[in-house]
């Protein structure tokens, strides 16, 4: 019995979120607390503007620390 060409899944509209963050610092403080992925996503950012500006961005504190 033919299937008339079809995909056998049915045709219907999609709902599809779609977040823009506009203000940042609102929305950390709103959620209380930054996790451990924003934080490592943050300091990836900031080693990309100390490659651009030649210094850490304001609120990242850099240390080193040499061992053997």
């Amino acid at each position: 019995m033919p299937d008339g060409g079809g995909s056998g899944r049915s045709l219907g509209l999609r709902t599809k979120i779609i977040l823009t963050l506009d203000d940042p610092i609102k929305a950390l403080t709103a959620m209380g607390r930054v996790s451990e992925a924003t934080s490592e996503s943050i300091l990836s950012d900031a080693r990309a503007y100390r490659k651009l500006n030649g210094a850490w961005p304001a609120g990242v504190t850099a240390t080193t620390d040499r061992s053997v």
